[in-house]
């Protein structure tokens, strides 16, 4: 698709110090436009008759709505849901590591081609690990490597080259260190094996260039590796994929979709829809007993909220907020973080209830700056792109 067909519908662009909770929401507020299931709600929906607004470590944040415990298309709480997981991540190295084991890392991929489905890519690679994972030969493969169990955690980028990018990280633990050769020796054999499945799926052969098993020397290192989708440092370096060659996070394409690239957008909703209900982070049978580690959904882990009870609000003073867009509201949690619940009162009263267009509009602009929205919240304006931007971008 050429970058002609791609209009930008959105006046606004994030200001220059935009935090990363600001960038956050904004996403989050986007993937509301473009995304699918439950995320269209999360953070909107009020499920409870008042809100509680909450301070932890000088942070506010505010329940009694709805949360998606979508790793995949909410920023918000993929940003919960990740830390939780590298911390599991993490507490399983270190027993592995007292054990007198140690925890290998190694990329697979299969080559993939501009136009090719995301869903269909993501079930064949799916289908090609369930295939390494069978037969003797892996049986043997995995009794000499002194194979305890693994985690594999799955990630997707898009390239303009070549389209769609799943792939798989995997974290191996095994009993002991290996030496130089042995792991020169295992390399060689995972990759072997990966390759006469994908081809005999009638994929072209892997190049065994980018096939890596490295050790994992710290247990941020090993967390980091597979569950870092989602993390703070994801959402803010959007562009450094795409600075080294091209490829795009699913949160690059949601930042473009919400500066009003309408092609991102629509390839955001096409991850959106292939990924639901996918599995981010998948434990061997047993690995998560061995060392200690619960288990808890991710749906569970994004509803949880931490912190002191700032106030307690009515949800229909709340709602009013909302219904002025996501800035206003991080601008009344701004407001608890400096100044508790009588700074949270003062804001409310300022706000006022019931607002005509004119007074909300110059609200706005005395909290945070805006001038040029109007009611309809976040998504306001029309500035359509140059081919100049368009081609910056990278979108097709």
């Amino acid at each position: 698709m050429s970058a002609e067909t791609l209009v930008n519908t959105q006046a606004e662009f994030p200001p220059p110090t935009e935090g990363t909770r600001d960038r956050r929401y904004r996403l989050r507020a986007a993937a509301a436009k473009v995304g699918y299931g439950r995320v269209r709600r999360c953070g909107r929906k009020r499920v409870s008759l008042t809100v509680q607004i909450r301070n932890h470590d000088g942070v506010c944040s505010a329940s009694g709505f709805e949360t998606c415990g979508s790793i995949w298309s909410c920023p918000v709480c993929a940003a919960k849901i990740s830390e939780v997981r590298r911390q599991e991540v993490r507490k399983a190295m270190l027993g592995c590591s007292e054990a007198g084991g140690a925890v290998y890392m190694m990329a697979f991929t299969a080559p993939h081609y501009r136009g090719q489905g995301l869903r269909g890519l993501k079930d064949r690679m799916g289908l090609a690990w369930r295939k390494m994972l069978s037969g003797a030969p892996w049986g043997r493969l995995r009794d000499d490597m002194g194979l305890i169990g693994y985690i594999k955690g799955l990630e997707v980028t898009h390239g303009l080259k070549n389209g769609w990018h799943p792939h798989f990280h995997i974290l191996f633990f095994l009993e002991k260190p290996l030496t130089e050769q042995e792991r020169e020796c295992f390399e060689w054999r995972l990759f072997e094996r990966w390759d006469r499945i994908v081809c005999k799926a009638g994929s072209e052969p892997c190049n065994f260039a980018v096939f890596r098993l490295e050790q994992a020397h710290t247990p941020e290192a090993a967390g980091d590796y597979v569950a870092k989708f989602g993390s703070d440092y994801e959402i803010t370096h959007l562009h450094t994929k795409a600075a080294k060659g091209g490829g795009r996070s699913p949160w690059g394409l949601l930042d473009l979709a919400a500066t009003g690239y309408q092609e991102a957008g629509k390839r955001f909703g096409e991850y959106s829809r292939a990924m639901h209900g996918a599995r981010q982070l998948t434990w061997s049978r047993g690995l998560k007993a061995l060392y200690q580690v619960g288990e808890v959904s991710d749906e569970d882990v994004a509803e949880t909220n931490h912190g002191d009870v700032v106030i307690t609000l009515d949800g229909k003073e709340v709602d009013e907020v909302q219904r002025a867009g996501y800035r206003c509201f991080l601008a009344m949690l701004r407001a608890a973080e400096t100044g508790g619940a009588v700074a949270v009162r003062a804001f409310l009263r300022d706000f006022g209830l019931g607002r005509r267009s004119d007074d909300l509009r110059a609200f706005r602009s005395q909290y945070y700056g805006e001038t040029d929205n109007d009611d309809k919240g976040e998504f306001a304006g029309r500035a359509p792109a140059s081919k100049r931007d368009m081609a910056v971008h990278g979108v097709h």
